[in-house]
Parts: C-alpha cells; sequence; structure tokens
C-alpha cells in the first residue's frame, strides 16, 4: 500500500473517497464563488494514476442527496474515470442515494476489506479495513482559532488494521479523531500528513 496525494494505491487499485461532486453548489447558494472541482479531481486521477487499472471510490461521490440538477457533473466524472481505467468500482456511502451507477457494500480484496464507513461491515475473513466517511484532519488549535490540514487515520478497530482515507475533494472540511462520529470508533491512532509526517 501507498498513500498518494489523498489517494491509497493498493496493487493495481486506486483507491479514494468522498468526492461529493456538487458540493460547489451548495456554497453558491450560500454566497461562496469557488472553483469547479470535479475537472480539478479528474486531473489528479490522471496525474497519480500510475499503473492502475481499476479506480475504487469508497463511497460519497455526490454530495447533495437529492439534487437532480448534479447528474450532469456525475455523467461528465464518470464518463472521464471509465476512459482512464479498465474498471471502476463505486462503494456506497451515506450520500449516494439514487445513484444512477451500479454499487456495492463493500468490496473485499484478499486481506483488505473496504467499505465507506458509516454503517458496520458485514465481512468477517479481513485483517485490514480501508474506509472513507470522517475526512480525518490533524487539528491545531491556539489562542487565534484553529489550524486543520486532512491526514490519513491509521488505528485498530477490534483486531483490525483501519485505513481512513481524507477526503479527495479539497474543497471538504473533516474530523480530528477525537471527535469522530460513527459506528466504528478507533483506538490507537496515528495521523499520516498529505507530505507523510506522521503526527
Amino acid at each position: 500500500m501507498e498513500f498518494r496525494d489523498r489517494a491509497l494505491v493498493y496493487g493495481r487499485n486506486l483507491v479514494i473517497s468522498d468526492l461529493h461532486i456538487g458540493y460547489e453548489r451548495e456554497l453558491r447558494k450560500k454566497g461562496i464563488n469557488v472553483p469547479d472541482q470535479t475537472n480539478q479531481m479528474i486531473k489528479r486521477i490522471k496525474k497519480i494514476k500510475g499503473k492502475a487499472e481499476r479506480l475504487i471510490i469508497l463511497g460519497d461521490l455526490k454530495h447533495e442527496i437529492f439534487e437532480p440538477k448534479v447528474q450532469h457533473e456525475l455523467n461528465h466524472f464518470m464518463s472521464s474515470v471509465h476512459k482512464i481505467f479498465k474498471k471502476v468500482t463505486i462503494i456506497r456511502g451515506n450520500h449516494d442515494a439514487g445513484l444512477e451507477y451500479p454499487t456495492v457494500k463493500e468490496l473485499k480484496i484478499r486481506k483488505t476489506l473496504f467499505i465507506h464507513g458509516h454503517a458496520l461491515p458485514k465481512a468477517r475473513d479481513y485483517n485490514t479495513l480501508v474506509m472513507g466517511h470522517i475526512h480525518p484532519v490533524f487539528s491545531i488549535k491556539d489562542k487565534y482559532g484553529v489550524v486543520s490540514e486532512p491526514c490519513w487515520f491509521i488505528g485498530e478497530w477490534k483486531d483490525k488494521k483501519v485505513i481512513v482515507l481524507p477526503s479527495f475533494n479539497e474543497l471538504i472540511s473533516g474530523s480530528d479523531y477525537t471527535n469522530i462520529k460513527g459506528p466504528i470508533r478507533l483506538n490507537n491512532v496515528r495521523r499520516v500528513l498529505l507530505d507523510l509526517t506522521v503526527v
């Protein structure tokens, strides 16, 4: 396994999580004008693809649960990544209701299980759990406020090693491990920044 940008390389698989396509639309409704992230994410995927033959998306491909206007962006993204990879697998996240593409609840490759992270996994025979959902960050607080940097969480859950990917969308904020909500509570957490510094 190798960390690359906000992605994980696992054999011939490139794994990304929490793209939240259409998030810019929500920000624009609030008066915050931000550039399109879909094309930026496609460019970054092309840049870090390497020898990967399959793209695995760990859920939350889209942001708004019921937003038909984002379908054009989703179609553009999916068409683009299907030209880059031989296969694309989408693991269903909690934002992916009504998604018009095939999805799976979880994916097991050898002894590694890939899930979104909003629900407990069903599979039993695995050693490593790779998930998204949390949007992990490393936060530093001082008298001036809080600064957060995206990171990976590496920890333990039950007897499994767990790797949590940061959101691939650079606009998405996140959670420090001290305030994680969800069914999977990590122990012995290490945080790995995007430059691979362990904090």
